[in-house]
Order: C-alpha cells, then structure tokens, then sequence
C-alpha cells in the first residue's frame, strides 16, 4: 500500500518534530509511504503532485481547511483520503468518526473501512463542513484586519471584531430558491450545511450522518443589533434552539441572490469574495474517506 503524507506545520496541534513522529506511527503498517511538510500555502500543489504518483492514500494532516483543500482535489478520484486531525476544532473528523488520537487515527488508515462520503460545493468550490454569509464571513473578516493591525489573541481580536461590527453590522435581503421554492427574507445569518445541521442546545453544529445526499439552509432571525446579541448570547450558552432562531429546509441545490454583485463567503472558515449569484450543489458520495471499522456516517 502506497501513503503520500502532507502535513501542515502550521496547524493548531502540529508537532514540533512531526517526521519522527510519523515515522514511528506509520513504520509499523507499510515502508511505502513519503511525507511532505507544509505551511498550508502550496497545499494545492502538494496534493496535485501526490496525485501524479497514484498512490492508494492521500494523508492530510491539519485541520479542517487542509482537509477541506484536499476534499477539492480528491472529488471523483480512486484515490482514498486519510485524516490525521491535529486542527483547532476538527469538526469534520468528528462527524466522521475519526479518532483525535493520533495512534487510532493511523490505524483507522490502514485497518479502517472505506466510506463515501457527501461534499458540498458554492460556484464550484468544494465545503466538506459548512459555507455562510452575512454575520459570520464579516465577523472572521475584520478579526482578521485587527489581528494584522494590532495583534492580540484570537479570542480577543474577535470579542473586538463583534463589538466593532455593531457600528454597521450586515443586514442581507436575500431571495433564495430553494426545494421549488423562492424564499425572501431579511437577515444578517445564512448557513448552508453539508447535510443535516443540528441546531439546539448542547447540539449545536454536529451532523448524524454525511451521506444523505442534501444541504441544509438555515436563515437566521438575526436583523437588528439587539438580534445579534441574542444570538451571541445564545451561541456562548448554548441555548441556540432550532425552531425559534432559524428557518430551516433541507433541499439539494439553493441558488442565493442579494442586493450585491459579490459578497464575502465563508467555507469551512476560509472566508473570500464571490459573485452572486450563489449556486450552492450538494455531490453525494464523491470522497473516499478512510474511517474506523466501527463508524456510522450514514
């Protein structure tokens, strides 16, 4: 068995002598394996060149931007993704029961079952985990203009990012058509899911299943300022509750219009600017994923 191994450096649990480390871990199951370390910059470019060998697996190890990148290089290919999830959150590692620990994580890799799993996609872009715009792309958007101005800690710089948001928070008017349907609404939050988003209580952001062939479109009930300090009261305690905050469907392509040429999107929390309108497609079952034997993502 062939392994190419891409490791983002930069990622959040990142190891400071990561080749050892992976030596010691993968030495154990197959001598056929290279690693390529990474800043995250030319992880495109990594991925392509791994591509070009042809080998059985692609590792990615990072956090969910890495896999997300490769998610985009891997759509539609034999070659199988495996996940060593050392990011901040790892949100889709979760969701697809792929073990934190790195030891299990390796040996889901190579003693793990093959599952194909559902990836989204807005104008083309491949999202493994969510895509939003409004509130949120805005938010991470000035955190970031902050943090390279003054520096700070994440969580700070964001605190600051939320109060200087209040000055000119986004308020979208938005025609959606979804399900048949066209929806208008007034709103500072639309979130659009790979598959089913759970939205209350303790649940909040977590997926039963990543092969249900849909999206799921929230739109917040977020337009006024005392609004956004309900929802981020509400998001720091946990008392987010899905029949009260959103409206909610589950459809298989949403096309979105605002009142912009472009706008700011986010995509599993890289944020860029896209030209409206939004054409957001779900493309069941088109990623390989190398999980352990015991997981459900269905």
């Amino acid at each position: 068995m062939s392994i190419e191994i891409i490791y983002n450096v930069k990622s959040s649990r990142a190891k400071s002598d990561p080749m050892s480390m992976l030596h010691r871990l993968f030495s154990g199951f197959t001598t056929e394996f290279k690693v390529s370390l990474t800043t995250g910059t030319d992880m495109c470019e990594l991925i392509a060149r791994a591509k070009i060998a042809n080998p059985d697996i692609i590792v990615i190890a990072g956090g969910d931007g890495s896999i997300s990148t490769a998610a985009g290089e891997l759509v539609d290919s034999e070659i199988r993704l495996g996940i060593l999830p050392i990011g901040r959150f790892n949100h889709f590692a979760r969701h697809a029961g792929i073990p934190l620990e790195m030891e299990q994580a390796v040996q889901a890799i190579f003693e793990g079952r093959i599952q194909e799993i559902d990836v989204g996609k807005v104008n083309g872009k491949v999202f493994i985990n969510n895509s939003s715009i409004g509130f949120y792309p805005r938010a991470v958007w000035l955190r970031e203009q902050i943090s390279i101005t003054w520096g700070g800690r994440k969580g700070m710089v964001m605190i600051m990012a939320l109060l200087t948001m209040f000055k000119r928070f986004p308020v979208l008017r938005i025609e959606v058509e979804a399900g048949g349907e066209m929806i208008r609404r007034k709103t500072s939050f639309v979130f659009i899911g790979n598959n089913k988003y759970e939205m209350h209580l303790l649940d909040i952001g977590q997926r039963k299943s990543l092969q249900k062939g849909r999206l799921s479109l929230y739109t917040g009930n977020f337009n006024t300022r005392s609004s956004i300090l309900r929802l981020i009261f509400f998001l720091l305690c946990n008392r987010l509750k899905q029949d009260r905050d959103f409206e909610y469907h589950m459809v298989r392509k949403v096309k979105l219009h605002t009142q912009r040429k472009s706008i700011q999107v986010s995509t599993d929390g890289e944020i860029q600017k896209m030209k409206t309108p939004l054409h957001y497609t779900i493309h069941p079952r088109g990623l390989m994923v190398m999980t352990p034997k015991q997981s459900e993502v269905g």
